[in-house]
């Protein structure tokens, strides 16, 4: 028998007020095909602000999580203390930026879950260590090799398989054995968790998990065929089922800067 599955929504300060108002209209519009607790989580937010978000959720059934946590300790610590206390569920996160695009979104990510599986909405073989090599405005012939050599150190080169955190499904017990850093005190820190070399993702892979993406047609693809899903920076991304804010950018770019994006996440494929 399954276990009980909780979705995760994260409201902090770190993403723009539109994004929970986009979050709620999309999240009641689309059915999600299968009985879950919500969960919003509150962190370093003001107790005025999380009164705004109370009013705003009025007439949603949810329960609450206020993280007692003071430093940003990015989203994975948030998670990991929500995790702590929900071991007995599968737990399907959703970061500030996302929401579901399709009627039945859970329902996909929960019946295509089995014992040492993570179901997610979107992957990538992107690598930091490679885009390090090109040269931003701004970037000082200095910051430009340090950064080099400092991304090298930290991030495979290209291909370097993860899945995006921005929307997973996993159970909470896997997520708490993954030996997370003691304090996540930057960005870059938090990047290394998603795609670093001991990234997530690797972790998982070498414990012999089952990483796969779904797609609106409920079909499920390995490592090998991620990009085929349709659901990251490949074609029209027709088959997503959860949007995100670089699933949206992706969206807006011309049909020359889309053919580039495609082949900075997945080279040439076809």
């Amino acid at each position: 028998m399954k276990k009980k599955i909780i979705t995760v929504y994260l409201c902090s300060p770190y993403v723009p007020k539109k994004c929970f108002k986009d979050f709620l209209y999309h999240y009641k519009r689309y059915k999600s095909g299968i009985k879950h607790d919500l969960l919003i989580c509150y962190k370093n937010l003001s107790e005025c602000e999380i009164l705004k978000f109370r009013k705003k959720l009025k007439g949603t059934k949810h329960i609450e999580f206020l993280d007692t946590e003071k430093k940003n300790d990015f989203d994975f610590g948030t998670l990991k203390r929500v995790a702590k206390r929900y071991k007995n569920y599968l737990i399907f996160f959703m970061n500030g930026h996302s929401y579901p695009v399709k009627d039945n979104w859970l329902k996909y990510f929960y019946k295509n879950h089995k014992t040492k599986t993570i179901i997610v909405s979107t992957a990538s073989y992107e690598s930091l260590s490679s885009n390090s090599r090109y040269r931003f405005k701004g970037d000082n012939y200095f910051k430009y090799f340090y950064k080099i050599i400092k991304y090298t150190f930290l991030f495979p080169l290209f291909p370097n398989p993860h899945f995006r955190t921005t929307n997973f499904l996993i159970n909470a017990n896997d997520f708490l054995s993954y030996d997370f850093p003691k304090k996540l005190k930057s960005k870059e820190e938090a990047w290394m968790v998603e795609s670093g070399r001991r990234s997530i993702y690797n972790f998982f892979k070498k414990k012999k998990f089952n990483i796969l993406v779904v797609n609106s047609d409920n079909k499920l693809f390995n490592e090998k065929n991620w990009f085929k899903s349709e659901t990251y920076a490949y074609k029209e991304q027709n088959k997503k089922i959860m949007s995100d804010n670089h699933v949206r950018k992706y969206i807006k770019l011309n049909k020359e800067k889309k053919a580039k994006k495609s082949i900075t996440v997945w080279g040439r494929v076809g």
